[in-house]
């Protein structure tokens, strides 16, 4: 039989093993919420799964993904293969199950690219949150969606 004092020796120890597991998890969730800024070329890559943000100015193009794309303010959106769009009520143009490229370019352009297996480009100058499960280059810097969001600023 354990004596009280070894019991109470556990029970200190395991305690001092999960605050120490606390504050290394709180850390690293700290450190996903940070706003990472990437300059030099002005080119990010993405692929994953969850919703990609993007606001500014350039080129973006959508090279696979299943699901929604939601645009505002963009000078031309160029779709190739079959897919739907409309103009939503509050002027947005929404694209859905688009087999093929989009191209959107434009100035003070909002994007929001929601669904699994996107991949997409992005030159010019902004800034994009990528929130899900996935990968990034972004000017040769590399890392990885997050659950809370990673946001990233581009420029050229």
């Amino acid at each position: 039989m354990r004596s009280l004092k070894n019991i109470s020796r556990t029970v200190v120890v395991t305690i001092g093993m999960l605050l120490m597991m606390t504050m290394t998890i709180g850390s690293t969730f700290a450190a996903n919420l940070a706003e990472e800024s990437v300059t030099g070329t002005g080119t990010l890559r993405a692929t994953g799964s969850g919703t990609a943000q993007i606001g500014g100015s350039g080129q973006v193009i959508i090279q696979r993904g299943f699901g929604e794309v939601y645009v505002s303010g963009a000078d031309s959106i160029d779709t190739v293969g079959r897919g739907y769009h409309e103009v939503l009520d509050d002027g947005r143009v929404r694209l859905q199950g688009i087999a093929g490229n989009v191209t959107i370019r434009g100035t003070n352009m909002s994007i929001k690219i929601i669904g699994g297996r996107v991949g997409f480009r992005a030159d010019g100058n902004g800034t994009v949150t990528l929130k899900g499960q996935g990968l990034y280059d972004a000017n040769g810097n590399n890392g990885r969606w997050t659950e809370e969001g990673v946001t990233l600023t581009i420029e050229v």
